[in-house]
């Protein structure tokens, strides 16, 4: 199904046929990997190196991911459902670091409680990103935007929701003029697509295989 996004009126929610998951503490045990996280970016190109994270948490609706919505004021994907992360800095000790300091100037998460879980599949953009993202364990809480010149909103999904076949539609955008059909999660009047899309599917991907 092709579907017109209109911003200001919210895609409704749908019931999901998706059986009751364990909680974020027990799925951070399933998902977890024995590898710990790169010390080092690995240079591709021109590309320019940026780290993420995806926050697993217990919130009144279960386990769920975190997202923000970023700024129309910054220069690149403005507007945009995004997780927590962003550029390296020199002083950086690793990818890792550069997820959690960043993590922490747009959603104010104490590092010191966020948990690292795994490493997922690098994604890159046509905007000249390289992106590492990493799984983590967040502490549950109600975060709200700690730079509003980054952040516009912090919001959560269910897993039990992304889960679901039928939370995955094809919309159009409009995009700097240019009218897009792309896979996405409409929810709650914001829409996952683009880099976010493709690490939440590698993220339910692997979900799915550790809950067989």
């Amino acid at each position: 199904m092709i579907a017109e996004w209109n911003s200001l009126a919210p895609w409704p929610r749908m019931v999901t046929l998706v059986p009751e998951l364990p909680n974020a503490l027990e799925l951070a045990d399933l998902l977890a990997d024995d590898l710990g996280p790169p010390q080092e970016f690995e240079e591709v190109g021109e590309l320019r190196s940026s780290a993420v994270l995806l926050p697993l948490l217990q919130t009144v609706a279960g386990a769920s991911l975190l997202f923000t919505r970023r700024s129309q004021s910054l220069p690149h994907h403005r507007g945009q459902v995004a997780f927590p992360g962003g550029l390296r800095e020199k002083e950086d000790k690793g990818p890792f670091r550069t997820a959690l300091r960043e993590a922490e100037e747009e959603v104010g998460v104490d590092p010191s409680k966020v948990k690292y879980l795994a490493r997922l599949s690098p994604t890159e953009t046509l905007r000249e990103f390289r992106i590492l993202p990493f799984l983590s364990l967040w502490p549950e809480d109600r975060y709200t935007p700690h730079s509003t010149e980054e952040v516009e909103r912090v919001f959560t999904v269910p897993l039990k929701w992304l889960l679901d076949p039928h939370s995955q539609k094809q919309v159009i955008l409009d995009e700097d003029g240019l009218r897009l059909s792309v896979p996405a999660f409409p929810f709650d009047g914001e829409i996952i697509w683009g880099a976010t899309f493709r690490m939440t599917q590698d993220f339910l991907s692997r979900l799915r295989k550790a809950l067989l």
